[in-house]
């Protein structure tokens, strides 16, 4: 008993590997979804991603997603997952007398074995993990070209920073109810003389920061 439960844990070792891997690995694409997601802002005028809607508020991915990155990723999940599990399994052998009746003694004559006459063992495929170190290497070239990947609109990145998040987030004190509208990033205004121009998220016509003059995301400083 000790045995198979021993030989069971190591055999489902490299799933549990996998599935943190995996989950590492999906993180970095919500990362990058949601980075493009951001800077979208400033090239189109959308309405924000939301748990429930209002007004021109769009709803949140499944999965945190877009179906042309959650769909792929969980095909090559599942099919890694099943090569995985034909790479290395358990495997019970009988030994029987060649009379054809199960060795009662079994433990006597050969090594490793029990007194049932069971050996149990770690049988593997080499086929199966052949396939499986390809699927993995498709998978990383598939994140690596997808890194490559430029952001075109030239808003500045915040990652998950919440202060960055919350200073592009001071329209002007006339755009009322700004989070149910469609909204654009860009310079509210621009810099006069010593006072820095306002760059956020607004409903109103925004423009391209200029290079060369200071903006604030907090129009109240």
């Amino acid at each position: 008993m000790a045995s198979i439960l021993t030989t069971s844990l190591l055999v489902n070792l490299p799933q549990v590997l996998f599935s943190s891997l995996y989950f590492m690995y999906n993180s970095i694409y919500t990362c990058m979804a949601s980075t493009y997601e951001w800077s979208q802002h400033a090239r189109v005028k959308k309405g924000i991603r939301v748990t429930d809607r209002i007004g021109y508020q769009r709803s949140s991915y499944w999965l945190q997603l877009p179906w042309k990155f959650s769909l792929p990723l969980l095909i090559a999940s599942a099919i890694l997952h099943w090569l995985i599990s034909q790479s290395a399994f358990l495997v019970n052998v009988s030994i029987y007398t060649p009379a054809r009746i199960p060795m009662t003694t079994p433990d006597e004559y050969i090594q490793a074995t029990s007194s049932s006459g069971t050996i149990t063992a770690i049988g593997y495929s080499p086929l199966a993990m052949m396939c499986g170190v390809c699927v993995v290497f498709v998978m990383l070239i598939a994140l690596v070209t997808v890194m490559q990947l430029p952001l075109k609109s030239g808003m500045p990145l915040v990652g998950s920073n919440s202060f960055a998040i919350s200073a592009a987030c001071h329209p002007p004190e006339n755009d009322r109810d700004v989070a149910r509208k469609k909204i654009m990033w860009g310079a509210a205004w621009h810099q006069q003389d010593d006072m820095p121009g306002h760059c956020c998220f607004t409903s109103f016509e925004v423009e391209p920061p200029r290079v060369g003059e200071f903006y604030a995301g907090d129009h109240s400083n």
